[in-house]
């Protein structure tokens, strides 16, 4: 069946919000790209039946070429009194200058959508002077509408967040789309008959839960909830991967010059789960003075890593490629390129299911912290949840001591009511026992933890498993039991 379009509620209800106001509207859409930015924007317009013009500029496309296709977008969308020629107007800024113009003199609402708006940074940067001249001398009696849409992260922030940018500060809004909820994830799941805990976990760890990845891999291919998690597998390390091409998309535009190879030499390092500043330097060679500066750059300048203060001493720090399809990638992709030049697919997964259950041990870690802040948070206010989630916190965090040697996989603390659960986090429910507890109370009695507060003691993992006959496990099988229930509700 054709990939529908799944859970953008809240984006819709802001942007329909935007083109109903009255006002002037200079709009920035944000997101990393096939996070669905212009699918959400275009499908919102279609459903308001209201009028667009979509102008989209692709990477290091010739000024000419997109002329041609601005100009051709305007005859087919508006009544002109004579269609316009490309050959009206020397350079793109002009056409630009022209839609401004238009913009001010028509009686009919119209959007303007102006796609990877970063890249006239390399082809045509002018035009942000004239956007600025536009915001700055418009009418109040004027109501433009102005959607911004852009993915290149390193750009963006250069056109709209430096102080000597004609550009900066000049929006009225901003919406930053991010990827499916765990629960919008199930649902899609569920409706392809695929869904299952470990078949939810593993399109995480593979895919992050990006919309563009999920309508590809159901548009194209055909799964059951068997053979689901082997099979998503074998597209990513095919010959002509879809999969494996795709990292160019993501980071070609922002490492475009040379030199980054000390930058994917860390992401590298990351992603094999050397994640303190100290391993990082070392695994790389790069100094440890000097690579604070990459690691800063990669979070703030490129938002591709995060950083991840201890719950306890925010000192200790760790490091995350946020993105789960990037940390795929360079730990298994990038460090073994040389097999996908020479051909050699068979070699490559291999070298993947060598260590594919140590990283999935790793990455679960993250998968339960986004899990629970999602139970936690307002979207199950009016659902019980009290088995599945014992403590409405308010901090959620790692802990790890001076040594980075005792440490604790997730710490849930409320202030307030001075409760806090400890969690171990397990992929595999066969590696859970009562010893797993008495550590875990080991673990928080040697550091000398929130002393005096209710604390909990429980563990994480695929599926439900009782410890000494108590059900102290937090798993994905208990949410989508959960899910499931609602969804009978719900129908």
């Amino acid at each position: 069946m054709p990939f529908k379009f799944y859970n953008r509620e809240r984006e819709q209800a802001f942007i329909k919000q935007q083109i109903e106001n009255n006002s002037d509207q200079f709009i920035f859409l944000s997101g990393r790209r096939r996070i669905g930015k212009t699918s959400t924007l275009i499908k919102t317009l279609d459903d308001m039946g209201q009028k667009y013009l979509y102008f989209y500029n692709p990477w290091n496309t010739e000024e000419t070429n997109l002329l041609n296709a601005f100009v051709k977008e305007l005859n087919e969308k508006l009544d002109l009194p004579m269609p316009l020629s490309p050959s009206q107007f020397d350079w793109l800024w002009e056409f630009v200058k022209y839609i401004i113009t238009l913009s001010w003199n028509s009686k009919e609402k119209i959007v303007y959508i102006f796609d990877e708006f970063s890249n006239y940074y390399i082809n045509c940067p002018t035009i942000y002077g004239d956007f600025q001249q536009h915001i700055d001398l418009r009418s109040k009696s004027w109501s433009t509408k102005m959607f911004f849409l852009w993915s290149h992260y390193s750009l963006m922030r250069k056109i709209f967040c430096e102080n000597t940018q004609p550009l900066f500060e000049r929006h009225s809004g901003s919406l930053h789309l991010k990827n499916f909820r765990i629960e919008t994830q199930a649902e899609i799941l569920q409706d392809y008959h695929v869904l299952s805990p470990k078949n939810l976990f593993f399109s995480y760890l593979l895919m992050d839960w990006v919309p563009k990845h999920l309508e590809y891999i159901f548009n194209n291919f055909q799964f059951d909830k068997e053979n689901f998690r082997d099979k998503l597998l074998e597209l990513f390390l095919e010959q002509d991967s879809f999969f494996i091409k795709e990292w160019k998309v993501l980071l070609a535009n922002e490492f475009w010059w040379k030199g980054y190879n000390r930058y994917f030499s860390i992401l590298e390092a990351i992603a094999s789960w050397k994640t303190k500043r100290a391993e990082i330097a070392n695994v790389t060679g790069i100094d440890y003075f000097q690579i604070g500066s990459y690691l800063d750059k990669l979070e703030t300048y490129y938002n591709i890593v995060s950083k991840e203060n201890s719950i306890v001493n925010k000192r200790r720090t760790s490091y995350r490629i946020k993105d789960k399809y990037l940390s795929f990638f360079f730990r298994f992709i990038n460090k073994h390129s040389n097999l996908i030049e020479l051909g050699k697919f068979e070699a490559l997964k291999e070298e993947v299911n060598k260590s594919i259950n140590t990283y999935q041990g790793f990455v679960f870690e993250d998968f339960m912290k986004e899990l629970l802040k999602e139970v936690n948070s307002d979207i199950w206010n009016n659902r019980d949840k009290k088995d599945l989630l014992p403590i409405d916190f308010h901090q959620i965090g790692s802990y790890s001591d001076k040594n980075w040697e005792n440490e604790i996989d997730i710490i849930m603390a409320n202030p307030s009511t001075k409760q806090v659960l400890f969690l171990e986090a397990k992929y595999n429910k066969n590696r859970i026992s009562e010893t797993t507890i008495n550590g875990l109370k080991r673990k928080v009695a040697q550091a000398n933890l929130y002393n005096w507060w209710n604390k909990m003691y429980w563990v994480a993992s695929l599926e439900t498993i009782e410890v000494n006959g108590a059900d102290v496990c937090i798993s994905v099988e208990k949410y989508l039991n959960k899910l499931n229930d609602l969804w009978i509700v719900k129908q």
